[in-house]
This record gives C-alpha cells, structure tokens and sequence, in this order.
C-alpha cells in the first residue's frame, strides 16, 4: 500500500474533509497532516481515478513506464571478462619487469611458454632473469609502459598485440629509448589467461638529448628493484616529514 503524506493549511484541510472520500482512504493524525493509505489497484497507472493529465501516454500492448527489459548476451559479457584477464596479466608483467619481481613477471606466461625476446630466445623465466642482471649490470632505472593494445579472442586462444616503451638511465650515461610491440599467443588453461609463445619486436630506439632538468629527482622517494619498493606497501603509508621546498 502506497503511502501519502500531505501537509495542507487548516483552511485546505477543512475543504477537503467535506469532499467525498475514495474507497480505501483513512484520514488519521494530527490537524495540520493527513497521511492517506491508497490501495493499489490492478488498473496501476491507467487509474481512472487519477486525472488523465496525470497518467503517462502507454499506448496498448506496451510496457509501463516502471518497467525494463535489457537483453545482454552473456557471451559478449564473458568476452569482456577475458579482455580484461588479458590486459592485467600484460600490465603485471611490466611492474614484475621494473621491480626485478621474477615471481610476479612470470606469471604472464604459462610454464611451457616460448619468447623469442631478441638476444635470448626460451623459456619465460630464462629471459626475466637475462634481463634483469643486464638491468642490474647497466643502469640505475628503467620503466616499461604498455600503451595500444588488441585482442582477438577465439573460443581458448587470443592473439594479442601490445606496443610498448621503454626507458632507461644507464650508469654516468645518457637515457635511452626504445619502442616496439609484445605480440603474443595467449592461452586460456584451467580459467586462466597467459602467455604460450611471443615474439618482441624493438622497431626503433633513440638516445634522448641532455637537457637541464627541471626536477630534483633526489627529493623523491627512491623506487627500488625488490618489495621494499612502495609499490608493495600494504596499506601505503606516507611517512617521510612534513615540508614544503618552494625554490
């Protein structure tokens, strides 16, 4: 049962309780409030007791306006739910590579996975940990970002290709650059998305030119190449003194 409140001057209270009253209508309460009980009716919106100027236009056979149908096709539903399994497993992959992270890098791949990734060619872990004591042995910081991304699901399988750019500050030398695509066989085993073969391809890379920098990185918070980086700090905390350096 719906419920009304109607707040009404003495005087409108007055007139209205000479009007004749509805079936279902109590009037209980103090004098200045009325709160009218209405019993709903099989005729909903098409009331006849309700002024016509008040009922929405519902033309016969048609829905009413409290009423919706949205038809989804669950498949396109679960497509979505891959596509995204796919884009978390590749930006993983590329803050695993950045925080030398070697457990949580190789999870992109499944353990039989093949990546041809230039100077090493074999299995996932070979290659993460190839290019993490080059890192080490070279430079001071590096950073990939994944950035276009397509993916084309076929039932258990996706092909996948991802551009990608990649920084990196070498030791008492100059930042370095590089871009190139991740294009990649992904496979989906036991519900779970991952790698089964890919092939890296570095189409162009670039020296940047030295400029005066505009930023005092040494008054940043250091990232670092294992789980003391912040990044794994659970929950983050923000506990380096209060300041405020202005020139």
């Amino acid at each position: 049962m719906a419920v009304l409140l109607l707040s009404l001057s003495n005087r409108r209270i007055q007139r209205a309780a000479d009007l004749p009253k509805p079936r279902g209508w109590r009037v209980s309460g103090p004098a200045t409030t009325r709160v009218a009980r209405v019993k709903s009716t099989p005729l909903g919106d098409n009331d006849p007791r309700i002024p016509r100027r008040h009922q929405p236009a519902i033309q016969p056979g048609t829905q009413s306006h409290t009423e919706s149908t949205v038809n989804i096709d669950p498949k396109e539903i679960q497509k979505l739910i891959d596509k995204e399994a796919i884009r978390e497993a590749m930006l993983r992959y590329a803050r695993g590579m950045d925080r030398h992270d070697t457990e949580m890098a190789v999870q992109a791949y499944h353990p039989d996975a093949t990546d041809d990734h230039g100077p090493y060619i074999g299995e996932p872990a070979g290659v993460i940990a190839y290019a993490n004591d080059l890192r080490e042995r070279h430079l001071t910081a590096h950073h990939t970002y994944i950035t276009n991304q397509t993916i084309d699901l076929d039932g258990d399988t996706a092909h996948v290709e991802t551009y990608f750019l990649v920084g990196q500050q070498l030791k008492d030398g100059p930042v370095r650059m590089a871009g190139g695509r991740y294009v990649d066989r992904f496979e989906r085993r036991d519900g779970r998305w991952a790698v089964a073969n890919r092939v890296c391809l570095v189409e162009w890379n670039g020296e940047l030119i030295k400029t005066q920098t505009a930023v005092d990185p040494d008054l940043y918070v250091r990232g670092t190449w294992d789980k003391t980086d912040p990044s794994y700090q659970r929950p983050l905390k923000a506990s380096r003194p209060h300041r405020n350096i202005t020139s």
